[in-house]
């Protein structure tokens, strides 16, 4: 036992040599002002690079970002991002030709995972960055379900909460002569809340099914793959999920794509009013299928974010930033983080991009979902090291003490 978990540290500290983990001390810009410190922030990256001993790297990968914000006017996220990533691989700016090797990777093309949050808080504003290779991020998902026993966590009881919910709608006389208007209104409003939690945790980007959509390589037989690839299909295809059929594989059918999109969007809210009015932060979470065959004409992940994604679904659910807008209504430093120029745009996004064998329709696809989420929700890549951390702790002190 104790030379399997030996050879598992030794495997996993292998891998942790590629892993970047980088931390600017800056307040998020729009492009405008951040083109102003654009080469002073950029040389920040790289001296982060050089000093940790950080290589670029020249894959696939799996990126996460979490920016903590007390900007009073700050970009929306996927603006944000896209400004930030053009900073960590593009070699324009550069100050020195020389310092090329050190930006983080080589272009927006091979980010198949992306990640990004905020979180606005009083103080110092700041921002961590995770990189990953994407083979090691998938690796490291098997690895927790295969090697790290987790705490089973309570899971909501979606039928008690819709219970609870259609009680308090058939039920309004009763509670409005038991209680008050206001406190119907207030309980209505946490029941909506619950369901919306629920049912949109059905759409999260979870490593269930990620690692279903990448099972592990080498280990399993073809008709394992495809019964993955078939329950991978139907949860990116899950009824609740909004479909967009094609990418806009033109320059100039982007306007139209998203007119439709938008409609599409309208009929899927009208459809579902339980998501009428949000009731808390949201994050958009996509599945990408790239167009196949498609040489001249490619949207990386995060442009499908900033230009197509992001903009329509801010426009048709206009997310608020805290939950029941009980922060845009007071006057503490809490309150006083939210910035209320972004109010109605989500907090965050998660995308991944499918492997070629999900790319049935020729010109590619978008599976959009959305999360209401909490607070304090912990990046995946945050997640994945805290474990693997923990794991290596744990097998160090009673078996590596020498080690």
């Amino acid at each position: 036992m104790a030379k399997k978990h030996l050879l598992n540290i030794l495997n996993l500290k292998r891998k942790q040599k590629k892993y970047i983990n980088l931390f600017l001390d800056i307040a998020p810009e729009s492009k405008k002002s951040m083109g102003k410190n654009q080469a002073e922030i950029q040389k920040i990256i790289i001296d982060q690079m050089k000093e940790r001993h950080f290589t670029k790297l020249r894959s696939k990968i799996a990126i996460e970002i979490i920016a903590y914000s007390s900007k009073k006017n700050p970009p929306r996220i996927e603006r944000f991002v896209k400004n930030l990533l053009d900073l960590m691989h593009k070699t324009e700016i550069l100050e020195n030709v020389d310092d090329a090797d050190f930006l983080p990777f080589e272009e927006d093309r091979d980010i198949k995972y992306l990640s990004v949050r905020y979180i606005f808080l009083p103080g110092r504003s700041h921002t961590f960055i995770h990189i990953r290779p994407f083979s090691s991020f998938i690796s490291d998902l098997h690895f927790i379900d295969r090697e790290i026993e987790e705490d089973e966590t309570e899971k909501d009881d979606f039928f008690s909460i819709q219970e609870r919910y259609d009680d308090l709608l058939k039920n309004k006389s009763n509670y409005t002569k038991l209680l008050s208007e206001k406190a119907y209104e207030s309980m209505l409003d946490l029941a909506t809340l619950d369901m919306q939690k629920s049912l949109s945790s059905s759409m999260a980007i979870s490593p269930f099914i990620i690692r279903l959509i990448y099972p592990k390589k080498g280990t399993k037989p073809a008709s394992i793959k495809d019964t993955y690839k078939e329950w991978a299909d139907s949860l990116i295809n899950f009824p609740i999920r909004m479909k967009l059929p094609e990418i806009p594989t033109k320059r100039n059918t982007s306007k139209a794509y998203i007119e439709d999109a938008k409609c599409q969007l309208t009929s899927y809210l009208n459809d579902r009013p339980i998501f009428e009015e949000l009731k808390a932060p949201a994050i958009a979470t996509v599945f990408y299928s790239p167009p196949v065959g498609e040489k001249g004409f490619y949207v990386d992940v995060d442009n499908i974010m900033l230009k197509y994604v992001c903009p329509i679904f801010n426009d048709i659910f206009i997310p608020p930033l805290t939950m029941l807008n009980l922060h845009m209504k007071k006057k503490d430093k809490y309150s006083a983080a939210i910035p209320k120029s972004l109010n109605g745009s989500a907090t965050g996004y998660v995308i991944i991009e499918l492997p070629k064998k999900y790319s049935k329709l020729q010109k590619g696809f978008l599976s959009v979902g959305f999360e209401v989420v909490d607070f304090d929700k912990e990046g995946l890549i945050q997640s994945i090291d805290k474990k693997i951390e923990s794991y290596m702790e744990s097998c160090e002190y009673p078996y590596c003490s020498d080690f």
